[in-house]
């Protein structure tokens, strides 16, 4: 390959192009180091890799009001607008770029890939729901019919250890949309008798009506239901 496409390759590996990935075909073991490169660049020159790099020549200096050390610059009026709708593809780029960087690293040939979270968007709001057809969810369910504490804990530690923090970051930072509350447009029959059957083993094990309704405030997110609580 001629010196020129190699640098070529380099950067669009750097920036985590998921098509140049995906024709590169790259070992995951190779792929997981080149990532672990790429993060430890991102920390020490604290920017990410999707950064955009703008050339200006010295003879429009006034114009951009760059300061004598080189270190600050600010746009003219009439590119602003040009700029940031520039950044803001570069950036929804990068956010998909990340999005699907695990399925570059682990999809194998003749095989799709599984997420275990599963992105939503409605009404311009966005939330994660896990994938039921994942197969470990599968597992887990198989698992349950014969140990049901064991399935359970396995399910409670797989989501607390995949939780999609970093897209959620992304998200946040975008500001373009908010995330959806729980239960929001949600039918709330679900909500509803998981407080009424919680209410009847407090009430079994001789709690008030009154002190029953205030312990399951106390409880996060039934506390977010109280006018269902107060209907008991």
């Amino acid at each position: 390959m001629p010196e020129e496409q190699q640098r070529w390759y380099a950067i669009k590996i750097f920036e985590r192009d998921d098509k140049v990935l995906e024709k590169l075909t790259i070992p995951a073991e190779t792929m997981q180091h080149i990532e672990s490169d790429i993060k430890a660049a991102e920390a020490e020159l604290d920017d990410d890799a999707e950064s955009i790099q703008v050339d200006i020549p010295n003879t429009l200096d006034s114009e951009w009001q760059i300061d004598i050390k080189k270190s600050k610059a600010y746009p003219p009026i009439q590119c602003q607008n040009q700029l940031e709708a520039y950044a803001k593809d570069v950036r929804k780029i990068g956010c998909e770029v990340y999005r699907h960087r695990g399925k570059i690293l682990k999809q194998r040939a003749g095989q799709s890939f599984q997420p275990l979270w599963n992105e939503k968007r409605k009404d311009n709001k966005w939330s994660f729901v896990i994938n039921r057809d994942n197969a470990m969810i599968q597992q887990l369910k198989d698992m349950a019919h014969t140990d049901s504490d064991k399935a359970f804990n396995y399910l409670l530690r797989l989501i607390e250890e995949t939780i999609p923090v970093k897209t959620i970051y992304i998200n946040e930072a975008k500001g373009e949309e908010s995330h959806k509350e729980p239960f929001e447009g949600s039918d709330t029959s679900v909500v509803k008798d998981m407080i009424t059957r919680m209410y009847q083993n407090l009430m079994a094990s001789n709690m008030t009506s009154e002190q029953a309704k205030a312990y399951i405030m106390t409880i996060e997110p039934l506390n977010s239901f109280e006018e269902l609580i107060e209907q008991l």
